[in-house]
């Protein structure tokens, strides 16, 4: 099993409510190295082999691999062949409102805005809506740490948004 992976299955834990993630830091030769903690919560003492689980896991993000595109001939057939993209269009307005709650939080915090959440974070909040912490974890880039210390925020921004 890859890091990676074994740091997806931790956070779907988190989302089911059997373990709570807390990040910590030590330092070391003046380094500052941060960490995670976990530990079991009581509905996951309650566990056993014939209990059900539901493990809610992020969706994996779209393959960074550049095709290769073949010159010549070919290539103009291919690039004519491949079907317009139309994405949905955003909801500019309600991004907007995030990314403007996003840089108050960052300016009170004394932080750089990119700590509080990724751009691609508040796109897919914009995007999805989420209405509930399992469906605000479920998106790429938000963890236990950040539903818990700014959910409530971002659900009055977008509640404030359907209106």
């Amino acid at each position: 099993m890859s890091r990676d992976t074994f740091e997806e299955v931790l956070g779907a834990m988190a989302r089911a409510g059997l373990v709570r993630l807390l990040d910590a830091v030590f330092e070391k030769d003046g380094k500052q190295i941060p960490y995670r903690k976990v530990g079991l919560t009581k509905a996951a003492h309650s566990v056993d082999e014939t209990t059900a689980v539901n493990l809610t896991m992020k969706a994996e993000p779209a393959s960074k691999k550049r095709r290769r595109v073949k010159k010549g001939v070919g290539a103009a057939k291919q690039k004519r062949t491949r079907a317009p993209e139309t994405p949905k269009p955003p909801d500019s307005r309600l991004e907007e409102a995030l990314r403007t709650w996003r840089l108050a939080e960052a300016k009170r915090r004394g932080t750089p805005a990119f700590r509080i959440m990724s751009d691609q974070a508040l796109k897919a909040i914009a995007d999805k809506r989420p209405s509930t912490a399992r469906e605000l974890l479920a998106i790429p880039g938000i963890g236990i740490n950040v539903v818990e210390k700014y959910g409530a925020q971002i659900y009055r921004i977008l509640h404030e948004g359907r209106n």
